[in-house]
């Protein structure tokens, strides 16, 4: 089962490498088209719809795939499928009416701030695209379609660079001209979807069964909160920084924030997608005791993956922000290693709270998420008036550890998930050497300490810890022997 999980997530994670080198041509390409002022909009704009579009969707992707692997037959998963098509369309349109009403209000209020109309109904068109697109996406996800939904990930990725190039370039250098190209591609991409979805769990419309879909809500709503605290966590300092501090200094906060998310993308952000169909499948088909070897597996993987990201983050972060996003960015780079050590945090959680999920104590999950919200919210309030853009990403980082710790311990009478301390003492160990090695060798700063830093921290870290754990040589020797299409060694 470990072994089909790391095929899954090293899937998606090089879908996600391909959506990271997407947004590294998108990243300098938009900080240089757009002020200051406009990224800061468009990173407003862009955590609002993220936000709503957790809101619309009720829950129901969570809800998919734990119920689709429970169905015993043909007609049992075509009304899952039906009922998720179905609920996520209507509770789309709702939210599509309460974002037009609430965008239209702050346009008609003015000021430099104020969205206009035209983007207030783009941007709502674009949030029930993406709430439909979650129901055919999840569907895939849950019958364990990796190659399938990384292919059409990376496809619709780069399609709306191409198209939001162009946009930018010849028809509208301003934030609704980003937005219109993601509409365009993402209502094509939805078509897609929707097509593959239902080629892989065939059914119809008129198999919603209202029972149904009513399970799936209670299974679903308590983790919609979790995931809208959870949003906030991750999102909301972009209002907090708005409100007090103004759109320029929000821009260099969520330009580093977005750069910083490229860092993680491939290595945690991918585990994501992966672990939770595996896990599902795990605990219906083998049982608690591989269910748990799997997850702590997972979770030893994200640690010593993770610890080294967010070193290097440290190490030239500034230096890859000069490159990509010019010198104006640089100010906010110093938040770099703090936001990447909540992230991969953050990664973990997929393993440490999976009990709340396979259990199906969502409810504790959602007061978990809405006690580290508020947190967040207070850390905020209190930190960013005295560290500006520093306290947005402790009050972040802070929050992530309270819901790490909080997870690990509350969940263990669950599934317990299994921690190994020496093997995060010889990552942690790894990592101080490798940091120290790079910082010797490298030069001050530039293009060059980029390159070499690239070049000579990755074995350097691979050889310390190799050399210090034992358990190590098994992790890190699995994934690649999947992509060889060779078994993992056993641990």
């Amino acid at each position: 089962m470990l072994r089909r999980a790391l095929r899954d997530i090293s899937t998606y994670s090089m879908a996600s490498a391909l959506g990271v080198l997407a947004g590294l041509i998108s990243f300098p390409f938009l900080t240089r088209v757009l002020s200051n002022a406009d990224y800061g909009l468009l990173a407003v704009i862009s955590a609002g719809l993220t936000l709503g579009v957790g809101l619309a969707k009720l829950g129901q992707q969570h809800a998919v795939v734990r119920f689709l692997p429970e169905a015993k037959d043909a007609d049992g998963r075509a009304a899952v499928a039906a009922s998720a098509i179905v609920g996520m369309c209507s509770s789309g349109l709702v939210a599509l009416l309460l974002w037009l009403v609430i965008g239209l209000l702050l346009s008609a209020r003015g000021g430099e701030d104020a969205p206009s109309p035209l983007l207030v109904a783009i941007c709502g068109l674009l949030l029930w695209v993406r709430v439909m697109t979650s129901s055919a996406h999840n569907l895939l996800v849950a019958e364990r379609q990796s190659l399938r939904v990384a292919v059409l990930g990376v496809i619709s990725r780069y399609a709306h660079l191409g198209v939001m190039i162009v946009m930018l370039l010849y028809i509208r250098d301003d934030v609704s001209g980003f937005f219109e190209a993601a509409l365009l591609v993402e209502a094509v991409m939805l078509l897609v979807l929707l097509r593959s979805a239902t080629r892989q769990v065939p059914h119809q419309l008129r198999q919603f069964d209202p029972a149904l879909f009513k399970r799936m809500l209670v299974y679903g709503v308590p983790t919609m909160g979790a995931e809208l605290c959870a949003v906030l966590i991750s999102l909301g300092d972009r209002f907090m920084l708005a409100a007090l501090a103004g759109l320029e200094v929000t821009s260099l906060y969520a330009a580093n924030y977005n750069l910083a998310e490229y860092f993680s993308l491939v290595a945690v952000a991918a585990i994501w997608t992966g672990v939770v169909p595996a896990y599902m499948q795990a605990w219906e088909r083998e049982g608690r005791e591989r269910t748990e070897q799997l997850l702590s597996d997972l979770l030893a993987l994200v640690l010593i993956i993770g610890l080294p990201i967010v070193a290097g983050a440290a190490l030239i972060g500034a230096d890859v922000v000069r490159l990509l996003a010019t010198e104006r960015y640089v100010p906010g780079a110093a938040i770099l290693p703090w936001v990447l050590a909540g992230m991969v945090l953050n990664g973990a959680m997929a393993m440490t709270a999976a009990g709340y999920l396979i259990q199906r104590r969502t409810r504790s999950l959602f007061l978990l998420n809405l006690a580290a919200a508020g947190l967040n919210l207070i850390g905020n309030l209190l930190l960013i008036p005295r560290f500006g853009l520093l306290g947005a990403a402790y009050a972040t980082l802070i929050s992530y550890v309270c819901m790490f710790v909080w997870a690990s311990v509350a969940s263990r009478r669950l599934v317990h998930v299994r921690f190994d301390p020496r093997l995060l003492s010889a990552a942690l160990a790894a990592t101080l050497f490798m940091g120290f090695a790079v910082d010797l060798v490298v030069p001050a700063q530039g293009l060059m300490r980029i390159v070499l830093a690239l070049a000579i921290a990755p074995p350097l870290y691979a050889l310390a810890l190799l050399a210090f754990s034992r358990r190590s040589r098994v992790l890190l020797r699995a994934a690649p022997a999947l992509l060889r299409g060779r078994s993992a060694p056993a641990p």
